[in-house]
């Protein structure tokens, strides 16, 4: 017997569509950004495209690359382990925040920040359905939870992504 994905879909609650979707979107964005990750030593299109001189860790983005692939993953290869699925997205949080920082300390266009930060309310929204739990401790679990990932993200950010000089023209006055 054959099932299709309409049926899966079918017969979710609402809850569990969301949870679907968002993991999906996450999953299929973050599978192709890995591969840029990965290649990112062979090709430099990262790089390139933000006007990234070598400002972050020369194995950043190979790292950032191989996790992406780990949670893309993840996200469905683990999906009736809630523990991990947790993590997952506490990580992409933090990841996401590490990419807006990272915009930030290159100096580009505070705006840049809004394209990585779309998968932060994603995230938070697939944390909230996978805790199951009274709307109003989802006030105090969600927003600190979102505090200490970008007080960590902000940190590592400081560590590995040195700021341009000012010799260095920004993404935006190329």
């Amino acid at each position: 017997m054959e099932i299709v994905a309409t049926e899966i879909i079918a017969t979710m609650s609402t809850s569990t569509t969301l949870d679907f979707t968002f993991r999906m979107i996450e999953s299929i964005a973050f599978s192709l950004h890995a591969l840029l990750g990965i290649t990112e030593p062979c090709t430099g299109c990262l790089r390139g495209a933000f006007g990234d001189n070598n400002n972050m860790v020369w194995w950043g983005w190979p790292v950032a690359g191989f996790v992406l692939a780990c949670c893309a993953y993840g996200n469905f290869a683990f999906q009736n382990y809630n523990a991990v699925v947790l993590f997952i997205q506490w990580y992409i949080v933090t990841f996401h925040f590490g990419a807006i920082w990272y915009h930030i300390r290159l100096g580009h266009h505070p705006a840049v920040g809004l394209a990585p930060g779309i998968f932060i309310p994603f995230a938070l929204t697939v944390i909230a359905v996978r805790l199951d739990m009274e709307w109003w401790w989802s006030l105090v679990i969600l927003p600190v939870g979102t505090i200490v990932c970008a007080v960590i993200s902000f940190g590592l950010c400081r560590i590995l992504v040195r700021p341009p000089s000012q010799e260095e023209p920004l993404l935006l006055q190329r």
